[in-house]
């Protein structure tokens, strides 16, 4: 029986997004161990049948001290289990589980979901993270990406070998489970919703922004944020800003959920204004269900959005643009946002069924 690792910065994230990978795996024969740092859903692993072991890691930090014990963790981690094959996410994983694995000889497939803050704010970190990175990507078997942009960044940069990368759809959208529902009949307010981590670069303060501008001229709108607060990132939004803002009327925060589907179906239209994605999971789950969406036009929401055909795409960072592009979409027909939907629908079938990706992940383990 072949052992794979699935390594990511939360248990968490495994749990909620890397579902059908593991059934994928396990239909194959294959063991599944999650490495991640300890949370709420790590006890959660033995009720899907796979096998945890927690790694210490600061996600916020940028210690190399402290980054080095992450390397002696998985170095011991690693050399318990023996495993076939490494599958990493995120930045930490992608680095410092790579060379791990890699001292061992233990075969490593890397996964850019996304680029990160790092990569937005620059400075001396991005500088040390680039050299990680050219140092942890000479080793592993094949590294996947999101995006078209964030590989050709990597390639401008040396950070890559041309023959190791593969482009995915993203993670892709598992779209029987991802499917139109009707709003509910006693929701009479026309709905915007954010689904994201409550963190800046994800665009909330710029949506936020926009909803003054729109409730100073349409009455009957409403602007919904729902997803994680307190996160470990350093641009992280505090329940007490989102409190304050939905005491003056201007959003709703909606807390965490562990199905957005419902959230999805009452609303009108999602939206993110991120400043960068590797491919945003919310605006394909949206389109999946036939919503309209507006997103930045950055690497991963342009990718996921036609403007115009199923959504709208608007400047980065700009809060007179987006709610321009709101005000687009307010002033459509119900015919016509329908049919916005409709061509979202019809782009993840043709584009971005999830069946692409697990495929590319399964084809790793017999290569």
């Amino acid at each position: 029986m072949k052992k794979i690792v699935i390594a990511y910065n939360t248990s968490h994230y495994i749990y909620a997004f890397k579902l059908n990978l593991i059934k994928s795996l396990q239909s194959e024969g294959c063991k599944v161990i999650a490495v991640a740092p300890y949370d709420n859903y790590s006890e959660k692993f033995k009720d899907i049948g796979v096998e945890y072991r927690e790694v210490k890691m600061d996600n916020k930090g940028s210690n190399p001290i402290k980054d080095f014990f992450i390397i002696l963790q998985l170095i011991k981690i690693f050399y318990d289990l023996k495993p076939n094959m490494v599958f990493n996410f995120t930045i930490k994983p992608n680095i410092y589980s790579t060379i791990a694995a890699s001292l061992l000889k233990i075969p490593v497939v890397n996964n850019i979901t996304g680029l990160g803050t790092v990569f937005i704010n620059g400075g001396i970190s991005l500088k040390i993270v680039k050299i990680l990175y050219k140092f942890a990507f000479l080793f592993p078997k094949r590294i996947f990406f999101q995006n078209k942009d964030d590989m050709e960044l990597f390639l401008t940069h040396k950070l890559v070998k041309k023959d190791k990368l593969y482009l995915l759809p993203g993670s892709g959208v598992d779209l029987k489970k991802y499917q139109p529902i009707k709003k509910s009949k006693n929701l009479d307010k026309f709905i915007f919703l954010l689904i994201g981590r409550m963190i800046k670069d994800k665009g909330i303060e710029e949506f936020i922004e926009a909803a003054k501008q729109i409730r100073n001229k349409y009455l009957d709108v409403e602007f919904h944020l729902l997803g994680g607060v307190g996160v470990a990132n350093k641009s992280a939004i505090s329940i007490e800003t989102l409190k304050s803002y939905e005491d003056l009327g201007v959003i709703k925060y909606l807390g965490e959920t562990k199905d957005i589907r419902p959230f999805i179906g009452n609303s009108d239209v999602v939206v993110l204004p991120s400043y960068r994605e590797g491919m945003p999971r919310t605006l394909l789950e949206a389109s999946a269900m036939s919503k309209p969406t507006i997103g930045t036009n950055v690497p991963g929401c342009k990718d996921a959005i036609d403007d115009k055909i199923n959504g709208l795409l608007c400047e980065v960072k700009n809060v007179t643009d987006l709610a321009n592009k709101m005000k687009y979409i307010l002033d459509l027909t119900e015919e016509e946002r329908n049919k916005m939907g409709i061509n979202g629908r019809i782009k993840m079938e043709n584009e971005f069924d999830e069946k692409i990706v697990l495929e590319a992940y399964l084809k790793e383990l017999i290569c």
